[in-house]
């Protein structure tokens, strides 16, 4: 394994940072919130600041077999890091990402369960290459490589499939499976040859399941007439209705040009438009998403402190409300207690919609594959040539890449709906929370909530409560859940499909043509019999496979998503009763106070009001300076 190269900043990150940091923002809300002993808020902000810090943004680098797509990763990372050679391939997925040191993990699983332990870099052929591990008989899920670089500190993640066998076979399939969870694909084909039709095809697919799309034209310090292809494969592209950015890319020249530190050459190289492009795609879709969580996270907070004193300093310019509002504080946490209690109807309801959800996604996903097993019977007996007999193999893979791909998305789309629903009960359940505001008590339960999109802001009780469950749903993405699917599809997929191809029978037409005999003739209507056979066998087998490992991981994220939900919902009715607590407590101080402690009180609550605007101010400032992604 060669030793990493020393990198500059300046080689991979050309667009500046916004000015103004989420988790700088978290962390002063969390340092006002303490000082007021509001150690829930603060607990919640500092988790927001942690995430936001360590958000990053998964994306799927694919392309046919020695496309250049583990040269590309290394010059990205400025090191060798993915094993290199031509007589090399992938077999495993290998994640790449940030860290504080360079290091590699294995995790895979046999049938003792999952195991996860270090390895040296220099072993990492060993565990993810065709020749040391062919057909992943080795059981890896996936290997981990943590390298210190500034592109990938930034939030990319970067995950190099397989690619043994091309796009034509079922990693390409499998990799379809995987988009849902993916921020952004990066597909990789060198400049030797325009874009195949399998490639074109692929990518219609892709860009149906992960908008982000960019094609990275690679190894044109090798041919020069590498413009021209590019050219081709933009019509080829436009022909199929595809808006798709292609970047040409010397991995040579990259890896020359961080040896001299030379930034022209860099720019040759065509890296640091790769760069630019990813960071204002990629990256500034991240941001912009973090960003919107982390500003609603914090409205919520500083909407409990300012209500709070806002209240309090009404109640002081009129004390005669005083017992009005200590009555209003009590029924606010008679309704709270009940709407975290068993018997609260939104809590019912979300046991019924999860439940309902897992039966219907499981449903359809099981239907969807039963759809190709029955393509399989209508279709195997009338395949007329090899041809026909090896596209049917790919297509077979290819639509079990499909309907994992619709299970995920439906998962995501469907878990959003039963969200909406579930908190439409809360509201219903609970009217009287919104007038509180009316009658002076300015706890309003709809600005104690978050929503990712800003557009959603507005009037209503709990109307930002869907932010709960968008978390749920963001956290789908790049999830271990994810990986988990890719690595699956990865081994199960192409392992039926090249069973598929093995079994070609019209391979043997030409003995059958040349001899003529009718003894042959009749050996070879019975092998072609035995080999579909054998193809429904090995089809039937990825089927059932798949269905097994992708209901479970399907299951599991619901379970983790409904019990995400409820806690978060739960999270914020405990803050909303601390904060009614401490207003009952401090109104009942406030009756017996003198009028110079009140004057000094309403100092203090004045100052908290000006400290919560200049929040908001802060607040407002990272709108602004939100990147919008392109």
């Amino acid at each position: 394994m060669a030793q990493p190269i020393t990198i500059r900043s300046v080689y991979l990150v050309t667009t500046p940072q916004p000015h103004m940091q989420s988790h700088e923002l978290c962390a002063a809300v969390a340092a006002l919130a303490d000082e007021l002993g509001r150690g829930d808020l603060a607990a919640a902000m500092h988790r927001e600041a942690e995430r936001s810090a360590a958000a990053t943004s998964l994306v799927c680098v694919v392309g046919e077999f020695k496309q250049g797509k583990s040269s590309l990763i290394n010059a990205v990372v400025g090191s060798d890091v993915c094993p290199v050679d031509d007589d090399l391939a992938t077999s495993a997925v290998t994640v790449v990402e940030n860290g504080s040191r360079m290091s590699a993990l294995v995790e895979r699983r046999d049938e003792d369960g999952p195991s996860t332990f270090a390895i040296e870099l220099d072993a990492v052929p060993d565990w993810v290459t065709e020749w040391n591990n062919p057909d992943n008989e080795k059981q890896v899920d996936r290997v981990r490589l943590s390298i210190p670089n500034p592109l990938l500190a930034r939030g990319l993640t970067l995950v190099d499939t397989p690619g043994a066998g091309g796009l034509g076979a079922g990693h390409a399939a499998a990799t379809m499976g995987f988009l849902p969870f993916a921020d952004a694909l990066l597909f990789v084909s060198d400049a030797s040859a325009e874009l195949s039709a399998p490639e074109v095809e692929f990518l219609v697919d892709a860009i149906a399941r992960c908008p982000l799309v960019v094609m990275a034209q690679t190894k044109t310090d090798l041919y020069g007439e590498w413009r021209r292809i590019v050219d081709l494969n933009r019509a080829h592209l436009a022909g199929a209705g595809l808006q798709i950015p292609i970047v040409g890319l010397s991995s040579v020249v990259r890896r020359a040009a961080l040896t001299a530190r030379d930034k022209e050459l860099n720019s040759r190289s065509g890296f640091a438009e790769l760069f630019g492009l990813l960071d204002s795609t990629v990256l500034a879709t991240a941001r912009a998403r973090n960003d919107g969580r982390v500003q609603i996270q914090v409205q919520g907070a500083l909407d409990q402190i300012a209500t709070a004193a806002a209240s309090e300093m009404a109640a002081l310019a009129e004390p005669s409300r005083n017992s009005e509002m200590l009555e209003q504080l009590a029924r606010s946490r008679e309704q709270l207690e009940h709407l975290k209690g068993p018997a609260a109807r939104w809590q019912i309801r979300l046991a019924d919609l999860w439940a309902e959800l897992a039966a219907t996604l499981s449903h359809d996903f099981r239907r969807g594959l039963r759809g190709v097993t029955q393509m399989v019977d209508d279709e195997l007996e009338g395949l007329k040539n090899a041809r026909e007999w090896d596209d049917f193999g790919r297509r077979a893979q290819t639509e079990v890449g499909r309907v994992v791909a619709d299970l995920f998305e439906d998962l995501m789309a469907r878990t959003a709906e039963s969200r909406d629903t579930v908190l439409q009960l809360v509201r219903d359940e609970e009217p009287d929370l919104e007038l509180l505001a009316s009658d002076g008590f300015e706890i309003d339960v709809a600005q104690t909530w978050s929503e990712r999109q800003p557009t959603l802001q507005g009037a209503g009780v709990l109307r930002r409560a869907g932010r709960g469950a968008n978390e749920v749903v963001d956290s789908l993405k790049g999830a271990q859940g994810g990986l988990m699917v890719l690595s699956l599809l990865q081994t199960a997929i192409p392992a039926a499909g090249l069973a598929v191809v093995l079994a070609n029978p019209f391979l043997l037409a030409g003995l059958g043509l040349w001899s003529g005999g009718r003894t042959l003739f009749e050996q070879r209507k019975r092998r072609i019999a035995q080999q579909r056979q054998q193809v429904r066998i090995a089809i039937a087998k990825m089927v059932d496979e798949v269905s097994f490992e992708v209901g479970d991981q399907m299951a599991a994220m619901l379970r983790r998503q409904q019990a995400t939900l409820r806690e978060q919902l739960n999270e914020r009715f405990n803050q909303l009763l601390r904060t009614s607590a401490e207003l009952a407590t401090q109104a009942q101080q406030n009756a017996t106070m003198s009028e110079a402690e009140a004057e000094r009180r309403r100092a203090e609550l004045a100052r908290i009001a000006a400290r919560v605007n200049d929040l908001q101010a802060g607040r407002t400032t990272l709108a602004n300076t939100m990147p919008a992604p392109k």
